[in-house]
């Protein structure tokens, strides 16, 4: 993935890592903006703190957050199409084009969806602020974002002693 990445990447002020989400090696406060596309589903909601904690601790002040997941639309023939698609068009797919066999395990994975509720809560603990769920079009996905709260404003969570 990192590779095509780097094919699309923004020019020199993108820099691609290849690490652990949950514990990198990189600085602190080194990131803008950190994101995660559609890696959510293959972390237990356990590990959502660790995640959040990292991603909390390579942004600076008011660094952007953005997640984007998988997720079933709640009802109507959108989830229908959906899950459909998902199992049965997908492993089709995946006998006749071998590339698209690594989705196969998708349709699993929009069942259990992220735990949304978990995951806010997880943001908020982690130091984060202006947390947002958006569906995105057809409602097949949402996308978390947040903001990393400034340093006066995290100074200011603590009394003073």
């Amino acid at each position: 993935m990192l590779v095509r990445a780097a094919r699309h990447a923004g020019g020199p002020a993108l820099t691609l890592h290849r690490a652990d989400a949950l514990a990198t090696p990189l600085p602190t406060a080194c990131a803008t903006a950190v994101t995660c596309a559609f890696g959510l589903k293959t972390l237990p909601v356990a590990a959502y703190p660790a995640l959040l904690t990292e991603a909390a601790r390579l942004l600076r002040p008011g660094g952007e957050l953005a997640l984007t997941e998988l997720v079933l639309p709640a009802d109507g023939w959108q989830r229908s199409f959906l899950l459909r698609y998902l199992a049965v068009i997908l492993p089709l797919l995946g006998r006749l084009w071998p590339a698209a066999a690594a989705h196969i395990a998708l349709l699993r994975y929009a069942r259990s969806g992220p735990n949304l509720p978990a995951l806010t809560a997880a943001l908020q603990t982690a130091g984060f602020e202006r947390v947002r769920q958006r569906r995105l079009w057809p409602g097949c996905a949402v996308l978390v974002s947040a903001r990393k709260k400034p340093e006066s404003a995290r100074k200011a969570d603590y009394p003073a002693l």
